[in-house]
């Protein structure tokens, strides 16, 4: 369940904050244009995480390839707990099941959204911050990360930046190139994006 976080948290790497007056996660948390349905990130080859919208913009699901599928919208299966701001913006993501809980919360300051977790199993628990840059456009710019598992005494820190390398026909990006700080291989990283199609309409002769 852990590692199923820490992938979907890699699709906020995509994220941007523009201002809005109502909730629309497409626009507002993803800063995807147009009528987007679905997102699937591939790092390399591999299919790496994947989330869905609702007609309204509304991010209804995540999933991180590990068979399970959780939901934010109340009603369906394997709900997540969420909370947003008096501008709509999600705040907090929470999930419990017997074996572990996760619990994200999400800050906003200007073109910048830090997003701090904890999460804890039956062996170790882990915390880590994410703070995600954008440009003036709002294109995602550099990850920074910083994580601690307080069991085992480990922590990592470092940074992940982002170069764009092609766009869609509505302007989104579909692939890309993660450097990150370590020194570890950069990574070509793919989007397939999926669009609500509009239904024709007629008119009565």
């Amino acid at each position: 369940m852990k590692t199923l976080f820490k992938q979907a948290l890699l699709l906020l790497s995509l994220v941007a904050v523009p201002a809005f007056t109502q909730v629309n996660d497409r626009a507002t948390l993803f800063h995807l244009k147009g009528k987007v349905k679905s997102i699937k990130l591939y790092c390399g080859t591999s299919l790496w995480a994947s989330c869905t919208f609702n007609a309204k913009g509304e991010w209804t699901y995540i999933d991180a390839c590990l068979n399970d599928t959780y939901s934010i919208i109340p009603g369906h299966d394997n709900y997540c707990e969420n909370e947003r701001d008096e501008q709509g913006r999600l705040t907090m993501l929470f999930y419990d099941d017997v074996r572990v809980w996760n619990r994200y919360h999400f800050s906003y300051e200007g073109t910048t959204l830090i997003v701090t977790s904890d999460a804890q199993d039956n062996f170790s628990q882990t915390n880590e911050k994410y703070t995600y840059s954008h440009n003036a456009t709002g294109d995602p710019t550099k990850r920074t990360y910083h994580t601690e598992e307080t069991t085992c005494d480990l922590t990592a820190r470092g940074t992940e930046t982002y170069t764009i390398l092609a766009r869609d026909s509505q302007g989104n990006w579909t692939r890309r190139k993660c450097t990150r700080s370590d020194g570890s291989p950069t990574i070509i990283q793919t989007r397939r994006i999926t669009y609500f199609t509009s239904t024709p309409s007629y008119r009565k002769r």
